[in-house]
């Protein structure tokens, strides 16, 4: 801290206020991390990459390549594209997270082929291993070059590091079985139906149950879809003409958890 009681020590704040200002400044015009084009000329990579030459002949004097469909293209697509200062842009429309009120359009840098592995080093290796959508995405707003999302994906897929070090986030699902065969009323399923419209009766649900072999079902009305309720049904409608059953399928619903079957024991 500064007194301020005096000329000179006023003087000497403001001083050190103007210096600190001017190095921030000069943080800010310094080259970041992701301009991987310094140090390169870009119009002569281009006019030599196979995969914007033919675009670049064009914009410039109008010739086109001698196969017809690739010469149909190019035309079709040159209103994309911009030649500023000899050097090829994509012009590209944002259409999502707002992009476009922001940046009606963005003017994508076209990348030859001999740039594209220090692109992705640059935006990927150097900065965090990000994944592919959000490499995909940063990298859209900035560069373009035909296949783009395609080549980051197998790139981010084969990258080592992200291989050892980053976790699944999301869950497997288990691999879907078919049930084996069992004899009739051995495997049943439930389900419930509704709420519905009341009945004068007052019941608003209706409980399912089908036979696994057979595919025979019977509809109960339900009041509630509470498992004691569900229990009560089971037994008195269900078990007591066919037997008890060995396997029973639901959907896990509250109604059909372990209670079910203290339920059943106790009815």
């Amino acid at each position: 801290m500064f007194a301020v009681d005096d000329g000179r020590s006023v003087e000497a704040y403001n001083q050190t206020r103007d210096n600190s200002t001017d190095s921030s400044d000069s943080a800010e015009e310094e080259p970041s991390i992701t301009d991987f084009t310094a140090g390169y000329d870009l119009p002569p990579l281009q006019r030599e990459c196979t995969d914007l030459a033919h675009t670049i002949r064009y914009l410039k004097d109008g010739s086109l390549p001698d196969d017809d469909k690739l010469a149909r293209r190019i035309v079709l697509e040159a209103d994309q594209y911009a030649l500023i200062d000899g050097t090829l842009y994509r012009l590209y429309t944002p259409r999502s997270k707002g992009h476009d009120r922001i940046m009606p359009v963005v003017r994508q840098l076209c990348v030859p082929r001999t740039l594209r592995p220090t692109l992705l080093r640059a935006y990927h290796d150097d900065l965090s291993h990000a994944g592919h959508t959000r490499l995909c995405q940063t990298l859209k707003l900035k560069y373009w070059y035909p296949e783009m999302y395609t080549h980051t994906l197998k790139y981010v897929n084969s990258c080592e590091v992200c291989q050892r070090t980053k976790i699944p986030t999301r869950s497997k699902k288990a691999p879907l079985k078919t049930l084996p065969v069992v004899g009739p009323f051995q495997r049943i399923h439930l389900d419930h139906i509704g709420p519905l419209k009341p009945t004068k009766e007052g019941y608003r649900h209706i409980l399912v149950v089908a036979d696994s072999l057979s595919a025979w079902p019977e509809a109960f009305p339900c009041f509630t879809t509470t498992a004691e309720e569900v229990a009560n049904i089971l037994y008195n409608e269900f078990i007591t003409r066919y037997g008890v059953f060995d396997h029973l399928v639901t959907d896990q619903a509250k109604s059909f958890r372990i209670i079910l079957f203290s339920n059943c024991v106790s009815c």
